[in-house]
């Protein structure tokens, strides 16, 4: 009669292990889109007083990444203002090309921004256009994006809504590929943990192998 031997500790352990492990595999595959951290230019017009602009490193959105923008709120002078989303230090908007100040394109969700886009560079004055002479951008409501080109060549959008009848702009979300020129489709983002869900699981796991072990005793 053969002896019946219970699962030691450390197996069981190696169970888990290897089932955290699958879950790792599917983690390390969503790591290479990067939310972006926006909290510092929410609500209106990034929180720009009027007749002013604020600078912010892309360093500070995202890690890894170099550039910056410039976030105006009817900045400029008597011929003309301007309100957006400027780029300078490298990094570029992809916009259409339409003269000396170029309004941004307008991506639909799911489209990819890549090295075919037309991205704006050279000229830091590329966004919402508001002059006196020269057209401005169509608006756009959520579920629009803005793509952009870090200096270092990592592709991204920013999700953005734009009232050309008032001025106002909002910067609602924003993402990139931590791995420079790749190319990232709009509104992609990272894929975010359910710890609660993998614990669950994890439980049903350790205690079907109890069940069993059960049952071989019995």
């Amino acid at each position: 009669m053969s002896t019946l031997t219970r699962p030691s500790s450390s197996r069981l352990g190696g169970y888990l292990q290897a089932f955290v492990g699958i879950g790792g595999l599917a983690a390390t595959a969503d790591a290479a889109i990067v939310n972006l951290d926006l909290s510092s230019i929410t609500g209106v017009n990034a929180g720009v007083s009027a007749g002013s602009t604020t600078s912010v490193s892309l360093s500070t959105l995202g890690p890894g990444l170099t550039g910056s923008l410039l976030l105006a709120n009817q900045w400029g002078g008597a011929t003309s203002t301007f309100t957006g989303i400027l780029v300078r230090d490298g990094a570029s908007i992809a916009a259409y090309p339409i003269a000396d100040y170029t309004s941004p394109k307008n991506f639909s969700s799911n489209d990819w921004i890549d090295s075919t886009s037309d991205f704006s560079s050279g000229d830091e004055y590329v966004g919402f256009i508001d002059t006196l002479t020269s057209s401005e951008s169509p608006d756009f409501g959520p579920g629009s994006y803005m793509g952009f080109k870090s200096g270092n060549g990592h592709y991204g959008w920013l999700e953005v809504t734009w009232n050309a009848a008032n001025d106002n702009f909002e910067i609602l979300s924003g993402a990139y590929e931590d791995v420079a020129g790749v190319a990232i489709q709009a509104g992609a983002v990272a894929a975010v943990p359910e710890p609660a869900s993998m614990l669950g699981t994890l439980g049903l796991l350790a205690g079907g192998m109890f069940v069993r072990r059960r049952r071989m005793a019995a």
